[in-house]
């Protein structure tokens, strides 16, 4: 007997199409009980070009276009009409335009990074001001020079305070090898060291 599935409204976590489980007769599919599913769009893809597979549940799912039953509670309600299947966020939605704008953002910075490690040097004309210039068209905005001034001064009096506790930390690891050094020696004109 085959598992029977939990029907679920599921949306693609890369692109946010809603998955609709169905045969396909053209590619052999005949949707058996599966845990894992694949995106319905295909252009949504990874990295390396594969397509979208994910798993929303341990359990066995099957994607459908609304639930059958709705809670008395529910503050949100699937409308009459199901969805069409392969819904794409459209070009001018605020989330797409975000997903952009911070790729576009991250792209610049690993190019910056990637030169970095390249010339194993920082540039300021070079690596710097891009940098800040890519954050802020990504809407990190940053501090202003008077704070981040401020913050930079507050790290160093702390690297200063630091090493000054490890100089005296060495200091006295200093004292404490003079004192063993000095007990040895008389350990061992007492003849009590082996």
């Amino acid at each position: 007997m085959s598992p029977v599935p939990i029907p679920m409204v599921l949306h693609c976590p890369r692109c946010g199409t809603q998955h609709i489980d169905a045969p396909d007769p053209e590619s052999g599919w005949t949707n058996p009980p599966h845990r894992s599913h694949l995106c319905g769009n295909v252009e949504c893809q990874d990295d390396q070009g594969r397509r979208t597979i994910w798993r929303p549940s341990e359990l066995f799912t099957t994607g459908v276009a609304r639930l059958a039953q709705v809670g008395s509670s529910d503050t949100w309600q699937p409308s009459a009409e199901p969805p069409a299947p392969n819904v794409v966020l459209p070009e001018r939605s605020p989330l797409r335009q975000e997903n952009q704008r911070l790729r576009e953002a991250l792209t610049k910075i690993n190019d910056i990074r990637n030169d970095i490690v390249g010339r194993q040097t920082i540039n300021w004309s070079a690596h710097i001001y891009p940098l800040v210039t890519a954050l802020h068209e990504a809407g990190f905005e940053g501090l202003g020079y008077d704070e981040a001034r401020r913050r930079a001064l507050t790290l160093l009096d702390a690297v200063k305070r630091l090493d000054n506790v490890a100089l005296a930390l060495r200091r006295m690891l200093d004292t404490e090898k003079r004192d063993l050094a000095a007990l040895d020696e008389e350990l061992g004109r007492l003849g009590l060291l082996r």
